[in-house]
């Protein structure tokens, strides 16, 4: 008998949950319950559980803690944990302890019943392949996992010499002869999310539990934001393979339901005869999930049933359209890119029936020549860099045509600006340490030769830049730094006329006080009486 204990804050639901499963028919035994973290606590010590229920929000410990402290305990127990919130971040922490099983209240005896024979139907098949001493060909199997797993990694990546590895993988762990055949499961959120491989886990899990199909083998991929997979199948269980993708989008929803604000779409690729063609296959899985813009989310989504017209973008973007954007991009004018680019949108809609996957491709085009014009026009590479990265995020994460191409017009005005800025610092940059140089050296003669090679740049060009960023000239902006330091040493200081002069880089005090009068209006007798 496997043990179980049972912990939640509310007795009744501890008592509820004890009456739910006939617990001595599945070879499990309730050896204690508990109201509290720290009881269920001691009671691990004690008994040693193969199996925790336990609540997620307990006095004492919470559910999450007793997940630790049993590890700490060195158990080999698996965690049920339940809770009463569709919290993310909970199942997130507990995913990342190695929970699998998340359960929301109410309990649902059957949705309990499973967790437990699927808890059971695992610890079983260890059990068997250690009595059976099969270590050695499961050793053997794992490696041709491996091997497949490392051939569908380097298709889903774009690896190149990928024809190599195919050759390699029909050659050494030989897939079953039949049909083939790629689905993307996609998870969507209505909230920005960083960080969703905890339900990328959990997704994963529910397919491994699916399309565990006898004569069938599947291997799962994680991307970005969904789990590819990979099916080999006899023809005739074609029928079974895909009620199953269809029972796999059901237990995926029923589990993201868990968590407020999360969608998942399944997108079916054709049947392939041959493991050469799987690289296509996985392609229209992909095109299938893109086409949500136009069907919805929550559904599975067939490549072969869809009958859009596909729409080249040769078609729509024109070079009439290319030569504006060039400019545009060229000179930072973020309403005129969007003002085309919001034509050629429209130009789109104008297509009956118009496949989605349009905009995919549009966004690539113009994305492109973007990031071509600015690497010409030497602008930062890491806010190209990061530019590409936003865009990819916004092609991975948009589920509506609109909102795609708002967020899309939206990121690159926001980095158009960004340009701006940077172009704007960059052209100010010679002139702040122009301008620090003369102020740590206005007390001696200095000519705008020597501030020019002092930091790197031309006479000529630190010239036009005096006029364009300050509005005067060099020996002008010179004069007024000199000129400020007197008015200064004039109010504060008792040193003579002739001394001050010295003191800001003029060595005749005549001509010192020509200019000074020239520029204050008075002489630097009479300004120091009018401060004094």
């Amino acid at each position: 008998m496997l043990k179980v204990l049972i912990a939640d804050d509310e007795m009744i639901i501890c008592q509820m949950l004890k009456k739910l499963i006939h617990w001595e028919e599945k070879g499990l035994s309730v050896e204690g319950i508990a109201t509290n973290g720290i009881e269920l606590y001691e009671m691990m010590k004690s008994v040693r559980p193969d199996i925790v229920i336990t609540d997620i929000r307990m006095p004492g410990y919470d559910g999450l803690q007793i997940v630790k402290k049993g590890i700490s305990l060195g158990l080999s127990a698996d965690y049920i944990i339940m809770s009463g919130y569709k919290n993310f971040e909970y199942a997130h922490t507990a995913l990342n302890l190695g929970v699998k099983h998340y359960l929301l209240k109410p309990i649902d005896a059957k949705e309990l019943n499973d967790t437990l024979d699927q808890i059971l139907k695992e610890r079983n098949f260890l059990e068997n392949a250690k009595k059976e001493k099969q270590e050695a060909e499961a050793i053997a199997r794992s490696g041709k996992h491996k091997i497949r797993q490392h051939f569908l990694n380097s298709i889903v990546e774009s690896v190149s010499n990928v024809d190599d590895r195919q050759a390699l993988v029909q050659e050494d762990c030989e897939f079953t002869n039949g049909c083939f055949l790629t689905f993307f499961t996609k998870i969507d959120s209505e909230i920005p999310v960083t960080d969703i491989k905890s339900l990328l886990e959990i997704i994963n899990y529910q397919i491994e539990k699916i399309m565990d199909i006898p004569s069938c083998e599947f291997i799962n991929s994680h991307v970005q934001s969904g789990i590819i997979t990979v099916v080999n199948y006899p023809v005739e269980l074609r029928q079974c393979v895909h009620e199953r993708i269809k029972d796999a989008l059901k237990y995926c929803q029923k589990e993201l339901d868990k968590f407020n604000n999360y969608h998942v779409t399944i997108g079916v690729g054709q049947e392939k005869n041959s493991m050469a063609e799987i690289r296509g296959s996985i392609q229209e899985a992909i095109e299938a999930v893109k086409c949500r813009l136009k069907k919805g989310v929550d559904i599975v989504i067939f490549w072969n049933a869809l009958h859009y017209k596909n729409v080249s973008v040769e078609n729509i973007f024109l070079p009439k359209y290319q030569s504006v954007m060039k400019n545009q991009v060229e000179i930072l004018d973020a309403q005129g890119f969007v003002d085309v680019a919001t034509e050629m949108y429209e130009l789109v809609r104008k297509t009956i029936n118009y496949s989605p996957l349009i905009f995919f491709s549009l966004i690539d085009r113009m994305t492109a020549m973007i990031k071509e014009v600015w690497t010409a026009n030497q602008v930062a590479p890491q806010t190209i860099e990061e530019l590409e990265q936003r865009i990819q995020m916004i092609l991975d994460c948009n589920y509506e045509e609109n909102m795609l191409l708002y967020t899309y017009d939206e990121t690159v005005s926001r980095f158009f600006e960004r340009v701006k800025e940077e172009k704007k610092n960059a052209s100010q940059l010679p002139i702040r340490m122009a301008r620090q140089y003369i102020n740590e050296n206005y007390s001696r003669a200095i000519s705008l030769e020597e501030v020019a090679e002092a930091i790197g740049f031309s006479p000529a060009y630190l010239s036009t830049l005096f006029k364009k960023e300050i509005g005067i000239n060099f020996s002008d902006y010179l004069t007024s730094c000199r000129m400020d330091a007197a008015k200064k040493l004039l109010k504060e200081e008792s040193l003579s006329i002739n001394e001050i002069a010295g003191k800001v880089g003029y060595s005749d005090s005549k001509y010192f006080s020509k200019i000074f009068n020239k520029v204050v209006g008075l002489k630097p007798s009479e300004y120091r009486k009018l401060y004094r």
